[in-house]
C-alpha cells in the first residue's frame, strides 16, 4: 500500500529557521565590512585631502606673515634707518624731512616686495606715526591699543581683524605689531606695525573652496572672532560658532578634534592653532557622510549582495520545504504502522532530497515486516486460536466417566430425585459448553461452577462447604470459558484423604481496570519447591505436548486472550491451604 501524502503547510523547524537567520546574518555582516571598509578607506582619502587643504592654507598664511616679519631686520641692518627711527619724532630737526623721506623709501620697499602688506607704520609710544599712506581714525586707533596691550616679552604680536573705515579706499586690516630697538644702545626705539590686507589674505584662504553639499568644509577663527569661512552656510556657522568654545586655552601647534552637533548631524572638527598668526585653522566633517557617499558609491554591489542573499535564503527555504515534508510524511507513517497498518512512502520522496536513503530504507523496512507479519505471525495466530479451540473443548474424562457410573449406579436402584438433579446439571454445562463465543460473563461462570459442585455434593455428600465472596459490579465482566472448573476440580482431585473441606470463591477489584478470580481451599496444599516449579511453568505460558492440562491449560488461554501480564498464579502454605489466583483485565 502506497500513500499519496496531499501537501500541507509546513513549518520551519528550530534548526531551518537557524540556518535562515545564520544565511541573512553571514550575508549581512559581509555586507557590512564590506561597506565599513569602503568607508574607513573613503573618509581616510577625504579627510587626508581636507587636512591637507587646511596645512596649505596654513602654511600659505604663514608665509606672508613670515615674510611680513623678516623685513623688521632692516632697521638693524640699515644704519640710516636705524638713525632715523631714533629721530622722527624731532620735527623741529632740519634734517627730519630727509629721515622721513628716507623712512618712507624703505616702507615703498617693504610693501611693494609683498602683496599682502598694504602699508607699513613706525610709530613711537606717544603715538608719533610715520606711513606710506594716511590713516584713518580707526587705523590709529587700532595701532594705540596695539601698542598698548604690547608686551615686553613678546616677539610680535597679531590683532583682530577690522575695517579702517577710510573715505578714500576702505579696506579691511590685520595688524602684525613688533618692537625695534636701537642699534647703539639696544634701546626700545618704537614700534613696526605692518597693515596686513585682510581680503589678499582670504583670497589665499579660500584658494580651494569645498561643495557646500559635501558635509565638510574649512574655516579660521581667532580668540574673538571669525576670520574666515570657506563654505559660509547656516551648517558651517553653527560649527564655528560652537567651536569658539574650544579656542580658550588650546594649545598652539597642536592638532585638537572636537565633536560638535549642527542641524541635528554630527560633525568631528579638527583644530589647529598656527603658532606664526595665532589664527586656529579648523576643518569639519559629517560622521555620516563618507558612510553615504560610500552607500551611494556602492549601490550595485549592494544589490548584488542582497540579491544573493535573497536567492540563498530561497534555495534553503525550499530545501527545508522537501525535508520538512519527508520527516513530516515519515513521521506520519511511523504513527499508521503503530497502529498495525503498513505504509510505504511515495517514490518521489526517494529523489528529491537528502533523506531519500532514508525513504527507500523506511519503504523496504515496511515491506519486508508485513511480508514477515503475513507469512509468519498471522499462521502463528491460526495456530494459537485452533489451540485455543481445541483446549476449550477439551473436558476432564474422569469426571464425565465418574458422573456416567454415579448415573448408571443410581439407575439400578430404586427410583432417586438425586439422577434427575445430576441430569438436569449435566444438560446445564454440556449446554454450557455448546454456546458460540471465546469468552463469558464472570457470572455464566460462576453459575456454571455452582452446577458442577452441585454434582460433587451428591458424589461426596456433606464432605465439603463452599463461600462466596462477589463484588456485583464484576459479574458481567468478560473471561474465557472454562476457567474455574479445571482449577475447582484439582481440589476434589488432591484433597480426598482430609476431613471437611472448605472452598471458598472470590471474585476482587484489584484496580479500575484489573480483578482477580480466585479459588482458596484448606487442603493439603503444596510444598515449597513444587510450588515454585509450578508457578515457573505458569510463567512459560505454552503447552506442551502430552503436558497436563487444568490449571496449565487455564492459564495459557488466559494469556492468549489477555495479554503475557494476567494470567493464574498459586500460593499455597504446606499441610494448611492452597489458593488459585487468576488476574484479568475488567472488559465488559
Amino acid at each position: 500500500m502506497k500513500w499519496n501524502w496531499s501537501r500541507k503547510k509546513q513549518k520551519i523547524w528550530p534548526l531551518n529557521l537557524f540556518y535562515i537567520v545564520f544565511t541573512i546574518v553571514m550575508c549581512a555582516a559581509t555586507l557590512f565590512l564590506y561597506l565599513y571598509a569602503e568607508t574607513q578607506r573613503i573618509q581616510a582619502k577625504e579627510t587626508s585631502e581636507l587636512m591637507a587643504e587646511r596645512v596649505n592654507m596654513m602654511q600659505e598664511i604663514s608665509l606672508n606673515f613670515k615674510l611680513a616679519m623678516n623685513t623688521y631686520s632692516l632697521h638693524y641692518t640699515d644704519q640710516e634707518l636705524n638713525e632715523a627711527l631714533q629721530k622722527m619724532d624731532n620735527y623741529n630737526s632740519p634734517d627730519y624731512a630727509d629721515n622721513a623721506q628716507y623712512m618712507l623709501k624703505m616702507i615703498s620697499y617693504i610693501v611693494n616686495g609683498n602683496s599682502v602688506i598694504s602699508d607699513v607704520c613706525f610709530a613711537r609710544d606717544g603715538q608719533n606715526l610715520l606711513s606710506k599712506t594716511g590713516l584713518s581714525d580707526r587705523d590709529r586707533a587700532m595701532v594705540k591699543k596695539e601698542i598698548e596691550r604690547y608686551e615686553p616679552s613678546r616677539l610680535y604680536q597679531v590683532s583682530e581683524v577690522y575695517d579702517n573705515q577710510s573715505i578714500m579706499a576702505s579696506k579691511t586690516r590685520v595688524l602684525l605689531t613688533r618692537e625695534i630697538f636701537s642699534v647703539k644702545n639696544m634701546e626700545k626705539t618704537g614700534y613696526m606695525i605692518y597693515f596686513m590686507d585682510f581680503p589678499a589674505l582670504v583670497k589665499i584662504m579660500e584658494g580651494n573652496r569645498p561643495p557646500a553639499d559635501k558635509g565638510i568644509g574649512l574655516f579660521v577663527i581667532n580668540d574673538s572672532q571669525l576670520i574666515c569661512d570657506q563654505v559660509g552656510n547656516s551648517v558651517s556657522e553653527e560649527i564655528w560658532k560652537q567651536a569658539m568654545s574650544f579656542v580658550p586655552g588650546l594649545p598652539s601647534g597642536e592638532t585638537v578634534e572636537k565633536t560638535v552637533k549642527a542641524e541635528g548631524k554630527q560633525y568631528v572638527v579638527t583644530m589647529e592653532r598656527d603658532p606664526i598668526s595665532q589664527w586656529i585653522f579648523c576643518s569639519y566633517y559629517m560622521e555620516n557622510a563618507f558612510l553615504e557617499k560610500c552607500i551611494e558609491e556602492n549601490l550595485w554591489i549592494i544589490g548584488c549582495m542582497t540579491l544573493i542573499c535573497i536567492v540563498m535564503v530561497l534555495i534553503q527555504l525550499r530545501s527545508f520545504w522537501f525535508l520538512n515534508e519527508t520527516v513530516y510524511h515519515l513521521k506520519k507513517a511511523m504513527k499508521t504502522m503503530e497502529s498495525g497498518n503498513f505504509v510505504e512512502l511515495d517514490r518521489k520522496f526517494e529523489k528529491k532530497n537528502d533523506l531519500s536513503d532514508v525513504v527507500a530504507g523506511f519503504n523496504r523496512m515496511s515491506h519486508s515486516l508485513k511480508n514477515v507479519i503475513q507469512e509468519n505471525y498471522v499462521q502463528k495466530l491460526k495456530r494459537k486460536e485452533t489451540e485455543l479451540k481445541m483446549l476449550q473443548f477439551q473436558i476432564n474424562p474422569h469426571f464425565l466417566y465418574n458422573t456416567l457410573n454415579l448415573i448408571s449406579s443410581l439407575a439400578v436402584l430404586d427410583g432417586d430425585g438425586r439422577i434427575e438433579s445430576i441430569a438436569d446439571s449435566m444438560a446445564e454445562m454440556f449446554r454450557y459448553n455448546m454456546q458460540s463465543g471465546d469468552t463469558v460473563t464472570a457470572e455464566d461462570e460462576i453459575n456454571l461452577i455452582k452446577r458442577y459442585l452441585a454434582i460433587q455434593e451428591l458424589r461426596f455428600p456433606k464432605k465439603f462447604q463452599v463461600e462466596y465472596q462477589l463484588d456485583e459490579t464484576l459479574l458481567k465482566s468478560r473471561i474465557e470459558k472454562f476457567v474455574l472448573q479445571p482449577v475447582v476440580e484439582n481440589i476434589f482431585a488432591h484433597n480426598r484423604a482430609k476431613g471437611k473441606l472448605e472452598i471458598r470463591i472470590s471474585l476482587k477489584r484489584e484496580s479500575d481496570n484489573v480483578f482477580t478470580l480466585s479459588v482458596w481451599d484448606n487442603g493439603f496444599g503444596i510444598e515449597k519447591e513444587k510450588l515454585a516449579e509450578l508457578n515457573q511453568k505458569l510463567e512459560q505460558a505454552d503447552i506442551e505436548e502430552n503436558q497436563s492440562i487444568g490449571i496449565f491449560n487455564v492459564n495459557s488461554r488466559l494469556k492468549k486472550q489477555a495479554g503475557e501480564i494476567y494470567g493464574l498464579k498459586l500460593y499455597s502454605e504446606y499441610g494448611e491451604w492452597t489458593e488459585a489466583v487468576m488476574t484479568l483485565p475488567v472488559c465488559k
